[in-house]
C-alpha cells in the first residue's frame, strides 16, 4: 500500500469507525426502547438486557456498514478536498480516481464484511435474540401480574387479588376464577391461595359455586384445583425466520418451496437483498467520495449532507422495493432487490461525468 492510500486511509478511519459504531448505537437504542415499552423489564437481570442489546446488533449490520463507509468515504474526500490537499495531488501527478483506490477498497472490504454477517452472524444472532426475547417475556409478563388484575387462563377468566413472586415462581392470594361450564351456568372458584410454577397454576382448597341463572344449584369444595396454562409470548415477539437462515439454508428452503409449488417471493427477496445490500457498501463509499468531491467549493460539509439525503433515498428506495414490489409479485425479486443499488450507481455515474 502507498503512501498516498495510507494517508487516505487515515482520514477515513475516524468518521468510518465513529460513524458506523454511533449509528449501530441508535438502532440498538430503538431496539431497546421498543423492549422496555413492550415488556416490564424491572424483574430482568441486567446482564441480561445487556446481552438482548448486543444480539440485536448484527441484523442491522446491512444497514449499518453503507452508513458508516459513507461517513467515512465523504468527510475524508469533503476535507482532502475543501484544504487543497487533492489539489496538490493531482498536482503531483495523482489523478481523482488513483486518490479513489483505497476508498473502494475500503468499500469492498465492508461489502465482504456486510455479505459474511448476513450469511453466517446475523442468523445465529437472530436465533438467539429471539429465544432470549422470548425468555425476557415470559419473566417479564410474570412480573407484570399486579394486585387485583384480571387475566384469561381458558377456560377460566381469572380476578387475583395480591402477586407475590419468587424467582420465576408466583405466590397468588385472593383468588377468583369464573368459568361458562354450559350455556345458562356458571361456575366461580374462590380459593384463599394458589402458586404459579413452570407453567402450573395451582389453586389450593376452592370452593366451587354453580350458579344457573339466579339460583345456586350447588356448593362444593375441592382439595386442589391445576390449570396448565403456560405463559407464553410467541405469537407476541415472533420474527420472520428468513432472516434466521443462512444463504445456502435459505437457497435450499427456496429450491424445495418451487417444487411444491409454494409461493417464494419472501424468502428470495431476502436472499437477493443480502448480496445487494453488501454491493452496496462499495457503491456508497465510491458516491459518498464523489458527490463530497463534486460539491467541494460550497459549505464544508455539503457533500455530506448530499451523501445523507442519498443514503435516506436509498432506504425507502429499499423498503418501497422489497416489502412491496418484490414480495407482493408486481417485479422479479431479484430486480426488486438491486433496484436500490441500481439508484445508487445511475447516481454515482451521474455525478462521476466529467468530474477529472
Amino acid at each position: 500500500m502507498k503512501k498516498l492510500d495510507l494517508y487516505v486511509l487515515k482520514e477515513m478511519v475516524v468518521p468510518l469507525i465513529a460513524g458506523t459504531v454511533i449509528i449501530l448505537l441508535l438502532f440498538i437504542s430503538n431496539e431497546m426502547i421498543y423492549a422496555f415499552k413492550t415488556y416490564n423489564l424491572k424483574s430482568v437481570p441486567v446482564d441480561a438486557i445487556l446481552k438482548l442489546a448486543i444480539l440485536s446488533g448484527p441484523k442491522w449490520f446491512l444497514l449499518v456498514f453503507p452508513m458508516g463507509v459513507t461517513f467515512g468515504s465523504s468527510l475524508a474526500i469533503s476535507r482532502l478536498s475543501r484544504e487543497g490537499e487533492i489539489t496538490a495531488m493531482r498536482a503531483a501527478g495523482f489523478s481523482f480516481w488513483r486518490v479513489m483506490r483505497i476508498v473502494g477498497i475500503v468499500g469492498l472490504v465492508f461489502a465482504g464484511l456486510s455479505y459474511v454477517s448476513s450469511d453466517r452472524v446475523a442468523p445465529k444472532a437472530m436465533q438467539e435474540y429471539r429465544k432470549m426475547l422470548l425468555d425476557i417475556g415470559i419473566a417479564a409478563n410474570v412480573g407484570r401480574i399486579e394486585q387485583n388484575q384480571s387475566i384469561s387462563l381458558p377456560p377460566y377468566s381469572a380476578n387475583i387479588g395480591s402477586v407475590q413472586q419468587d424467582g420465576d415462581d408466583l405466590i397468588l392470594k385472593d383468588i377468583l376464577l369464573f368459568e361458562r361450564s354450559q350455556p345458562g351456568q356458571v361456575t366461580i372458584y374462590t380459593a384463599p391461595t394458589g402458586t404459579y410454577v413452570a407453567g402450573i397454576w395451582t389453586i389450593e382448597k376452592p370452593e366451587i359455586r354453580i350458579i344457573e341463572g339466579e339460583n345456586l344449584i350447588m356448593v362444593n369444595r375441592a382439595p386442589q384445583l391445576v390449570i396448565n396454562q403456560p405463559i407464553v409470548l410467541s405469537d407476541f415477539v415472533s420474527m420472520p425466520l428468513e432472516k434466521e437462515r443462512s444463504n445456502r439454508e435459505l437457497w435450499e428452503d427456496i429450491e424445495k418451496s418451487r417444487v411444491a409449488k409454494l409461493n417464494t417471493r419472501v424468502d428470495e427477496t431476502e436472499f437477493y437483498g443480502r448480496f445487494a445490500g453488501a454491493a452496496t457498501c462499495f457503491g456508497f463509499a465510491l458516491m459518498g467520495g464523489i458527490l463530497a468531491f463534486r460539491f467541494r467549493r460550497g459549505s464544508a460539509f455539503q457533500g455530506f449532507l448530499i451523501s445523507l439525503i442519498s443514503v435516506w433515498m436509498y432506504f425507502n428506495a429499499q423498503i418501497i422495493a422489497t416489502e412491496a414490489l418484490g414480495q407482493f409479485g408486481w417485479v422479479q425479486p431479484m430486480i426488486a432487490a438491486w433496484i436500490p443499488f441500481g439508484l445508487i450507481a445511475v447516481t454515482t455515474l451521474a455525478f462521476m461525468w466529467r468530474l477529472e
